[in-house]
């Protein structure tokens, strides 16, 4: 029997290139003209996904909208009939673990197609143990996902228009009790290259994420972040942004000034309560932030943020389409160092007994918003 396909042997490797193109970026796909010629490129597709070129052509082509989970399927497909078992690239590895081959596949393609540098995958990664499975941070947060994406817009805005720091390299951040209970993290790693921001979180396990990209300007995530959990991500992400670049040292200051428990948490508000952080004057132009070991919020930040959206329980409502906050209740979520965002509208938190608490300011205003949404 002859294959009546309009295409060649010779067109094959382009068809698969163009195929990978189509899945990643969900475009309609070619017509390869025969049920024998889509075999044979997707058997062709299956190996490529494991080359340098192959996964960067399909990272870059990649869109929200686009079937990822079907590259994925194919790249675990051909690691199994290839017997992948460990993938290279410039100076830095991946082993290709039995039953998570989709996942790794989707770690090599995230830093090859987006030029995570070596020295990136060494501070992201390096030598801890990496977590390829399906549970991300953030999973087992409750969060309504469209409250998370209003607010993590109004915290990217307020960084893009507040900025006083940039940051360049690699930082690593404890993260506040509250949050690792809520999100299953430790610490957050980053690696920051002009407006590209690439994270991997440390979980109570010792494990670490695969580094997943992060446009600090969009607050658009790369598909190694599964779609579920993209919209707690985001928040988390966007609300230590706005405090690395507008709150600098105050809102996150260097590990020295603060202890931090053998689990990797900082101690409980009230404990080390001297140990504030050190202002800086503020910069004419945009000044690095200093690549250390940093906390999440000073002990005062921390504490003052707890008493606000924990013990007098303020709390955000949505409004209805149409309806804006006033400037009153703009002002009081100001005040308590909260972010608003359009369509939402905050209500003054009262003590027992009907007495007005009074809101202490606080650098951390990512945080205050975060956990204003996650207590």
């Amino acid at each position: 029997m002859t294959d009546s396909s309009p295409h060649t042997r010779g067109d094959e490797p382009k068809m698969a290139h163009t195929l990978m193109e189509a899945i990643a970026a969900g475009a309609a796909p070619p017509d390869p003209g025969s049920a024998s010629a889509v075999a044979r490129a997707l058997t062709r597709i299956s190996r490529l996904l494991w080359h340098e070129d192959g996964a960067r052509l399909s990272r870059r082509a990649w869109r929200s909208h686009g079937r990822w989970r079907l590259l994925e399927q194919l790249a675990a497909t051909g690691a199994e009939m290839w017997g992948i078992e460990r993938v290279a690239w410039g100076r830095s590895q991946l082993t290709v673990p039995s039953g998570h081959e989709a996942r790794a596949w989707t770690a090599f393609a995230e830093a090859v197609g987006t030029g995570l540098p070596d020295r990136a995958w060494r501070h992201l990664v390096g030598t801890r143990s990496l977590s390829l499975d399906s549970d991300f941070p953030g999973a087992s947060a409750t969060l309504d996902p469209d409250t998370c994406l209003s607010f993590a817009r109004a915290l990217l805005e307020e960084a893009s228009a507040k900025t006083r720091y940039v940051l360049e390299g690699g930082y690593r951040v404890i993260v506040p009790r509250d949050v690792a209970q809520a999100y299953g993290v430790r610490q957050i790693l980053i690696w920051a290259e002009r407006r590209l921001l690439w994270a991997s979180f440390l979980r109570p396990d010792g494990a670490v994420t695969a580094p997943c990209s992060w446009d600090t300007a969009t607050g658009e995530l790369g598909p190694s972040v599964p779609p579920e959990t993209a919209p707690a991500v985001t928040l988390l992400l966007s609300a230590l942004w706005r405090d690395l670049v507008v709150g600098g040292e105050e809102a996150t200051p260097a590990r020295s000034r603060l202890p931090v428990s053998a689990a990797g948490h900082l101690p409980p508000s009230g404990q080390n309560a001297s140990a504030t952080a050190r202002s800086l004057p503020s910069p004419v132009r945009p000044r690095p932030v200093e690549r250390r070991l940093r906390v999440w919020a000073s002990a005062a930040d921390r504490r003052a943020i707890r008493q606000a959206v924990t013990l007098v329980r303020g709390h955000l409502r949505r409004l209805r389409e149409g309806q804006h906050p006033s400037a009153s209740a703009q002002a009081a979520a100001s005040s308590y160092g909260i972010v608003l965002p359009p369509g939402h509208t905050f209500v003054r938190p009262h003590a027992r007994g009907g007495t007005a608490f009074a809101a202490r300011p606080v650098a951390a205003r990512g945080l205050a918003s975060l956990l204003a949404l996650t207590r």
